[in-house]
């Protein structure tokens, strides 16, 4: 119903042509998430969107919101016809994920700080420009303050190009700039990423930053597969 209408809407606006160049229709196919919690696609649930694909080849669904799902979760989408499968946050949370971990882990590298500077910068700037998060979050101060920092909707990510989150940056990768023992890395990040970052380092210059790097694809590994 949903291609037919749009079909005929392109028709009566002599648009006709421009629907042969229509590739995707965004659909909702069960899945989500809130700032603190993640709806999970069922997997077992029957495929009863792909028959509407039926009479309009060249079409595929895109699919919003699939950020946080569980990595079998992307290759039976696409076997259900979702060739879009949109993902922005997942990448953004691995990013600040990477900063918090540099942030604590610059403790012990260099005494002068705290081991949460960049957390405690990055709190006094969302305060000052509540914008961004506060009419996307909800609860006690206590709960708007961890979701600030750690919300799956991940707002904090319209702070980092402010002049003083990029100060803050600078300053941590400055403190960074340093050999680091190869267990403590251990602590901070799993080895996967600790691999990834090895290859990557070449490339970012430093180590600091190849783990964020390595961090971000870690998230966006599971986008990448091969359906028969």
């Amino acid at each position: 119903h949903t291609l037919a209408c749009h079909r005929a809407a392109f028709a009566e606006r002599g648009l006709k042509a421009a629907w042969g160049r229509v590739v995707g229709l965004v659909v909702q196919p069960g899945l989500e998430f809130a700032p603190t919690h993640i709806d999970r696609f069922d997997m077992t649930a029957p495929d009863a969107l792909s028959a509407a694909l039926s009479d309009a080849p060249g079409i595929a669904f895109e699919a919003h919101s699939t950020d946080y799902q569980f990595d079998p979760v992307f290759p039976e989408l696409a076997r259900r016809h979702f060739a879009v499968l949109k993902v922005g946050p997942a990448l953004t949370f691995a990013y600040r994920q990477a900063l918090y971990a540099l942030d604590e882990m610059s403790e012990w590298l260099d005494p002068s700080r705290s081991g949460h500077d960049l957390a405690d910068t990055m709190e006094r700037l969302m305060l000052e420009k509540p914008a961004y998060w506060e009419n996307h979050y909800e609860g006690t101060a206590e709960a708007l303050r961890h979701q600030r920092h750690f919300g799956y909707a991940d707002r904090i990510r319209y702070y980092w190009p402010d002049e003083t989150a990029q100060r803050a940056l600078t300053d941590l990768f400055a403190s960074l700039d340093r050999p680091v023992p190869a267990p403590m890395l251990r602590q901070f990040f799993a080895p996967s990423v600790i691999r990834r970052a090895e290859t990557l380092q070449p490339e970012a210059a430093s180590w600091a930053r190849a783990l964020v790097w390595a961090e971000i694809q870690e998230a966006l590994t599971p986008y990448l597969f091969e359906v028969a």
